[in-house]
């Protein structure tokens, strides 16, 4: 059996059919165990990089929200296929919309008249793009020193992918059996595309880091690994990840550690974006299965499941929140800042989420 985190065997199904058949009942559930915790991870990430932590990479928060996003966009789009047999893009985007579009313009609205009423500097080619998701693209070819809207190139890349991807399964399931293959191929053509335009054009880090075609591979190694696992082709490969609760442990140890290459833009765009999304995708194969194991327990903590479902506002508000949070309490330590700054931007999501998201959210049972 395998040993969970407190050095206690973990009572596991003693044959490979009993382990898959269990497996598939945890992920299967109608919340997926972990998730919500990898999303509270993930945005703790961006949050404390950008309060000014610079030792914490915020932009492996982005990625890992990259990945989540592509694995359960495809995975509910999966559900829906084996009950009627395709998947309604008008529904599909009407539960987007409304997911998305009110909590995003209430910030835009307020970000803006914020820095209106105060005099800051707005960069309004910053902000018009923000307001039609292709600010990943203006902000990778025309620099801007203003601070309202830089974080919305993901958000960006997130809604181009909306807008392309669900076509693109609809496509992919006149022939289902070549869609992983389809997928794998286009993970690879980005990668060579990378370092193509890296290593032979000298393309700008801005537009490799911020450009949907550059890091759409991320995007795609969500959806192959919700494919894959929803057929049971992973079913070997997730028993052999999780017959240790040591093992997602050392999953994340790779994952930071991948993060001291960053020093190379060289390593980044070539092997780093390329290893860590995978890392990703096996940290959450491996958490779906001990996420009420031992110390893994954390990942499904009322605390930091709450943070994962209120990520999305506290993504967005952390831009505004954090910079003057930090000026209320200038002079003290910083950890003493950040507590405080922290508590400020969850107040100003759960905000969003009650007031704005909330409301929205209990439409999307109609579609």
């Amino acid at each position: 059996m395998p040993a969970n985190l407190s050095g206690r065997p973990a009572p596991a199904p003693s044959t490979d059919a009993g382990w898959a058949a269990a497996y598939h009942a945890r992920v299967g559930r109608s919340t997926i165990p972990g998730l919500d915790g990898i999303r509270a991870l993930a945005v703790l990430l961006v949050i404390a990089n950008h309060f000014g932590f610079e030792f914490i990479n915020g932009a492996l928060g982005v990625l890992i929200f990259f990945v989540l996003s592509g694995f359960l966009i495809t995975w509910l789009m999966l559900k829906e296929t084996e009950k009627t047999g395709t998947v309604s893009l008008k529904n599909f985007y009407r539960r987007r919309v409304l997911r998305i579009f009110p909590a995003f313009y209430a910030f835009w609205l307020a970000g803006v008249g914020i820095y209106l009423a105060r005099g800051h500097y707005l960069d309004w080619g910053q902000a018009i793009s923000a307001l039609f998701y292709f600010s990943n693209y203006w902000m990778g070819l025309v620099p801007s020193d203003c601070m309202l809207f830089p974080h919305t190139w993901s958000l960006s890349i997130e809604e181009q992918f909306y807008l392309l991807w669900p076509a693109l399964f609809i496509l992919g399931l006149r022939r289902p059996q070549r869609l992983p293959w389809y997928l794998g191929f286009a993970i690879v053509a980005v990668w060579i595309h990378r370092a193509v335009l890296l290593l032979v054009f000298h393309v700008p880090q801005e537009y490799l880091y911020r450009a949907f075609d550059t890091r759409m591979d991320h995007l795609a190694i969500g959806c192959l690994l919700a494919i894959l696992l929803r057929r049971g082709a992973l079913d070997g490969l997730a028993r052999a990840l999780t017959r240790s609760a040591w093992q997602p442990l050392l999953t994340l140890a790779l994952l930071f550690a991948a993060q001291a290459g960053h020093s190379s833009t060289t390593f980044i765009f070539t092997v780093g974006y390329a290893l860590e999304p995978l890392l990703t995708a096996i940290f959450l194969m491996q958490l779906m299965w001990f996420s009420d194991t031992g110390g893994w327990r954390i990942f499904e903590h009322p605390v930091t499941r709450y943070l994962g479902r209120i990520s999305y506002p506290l993504y967005l508000w952390q831009q505004l929140t954090l910079f003057t949070s930090k000026r209320v309490l200038e002079g003290m330590p910083p950890a003493v800042q950040f507590v405080f700054a922290l508590a400020v931007t969850v107040a100003f999501a759960s905000g969003s989420y009650f007031l704005v998201e909330k409301p929205f959210l209990r439409l999307k049972s109609r579609f």
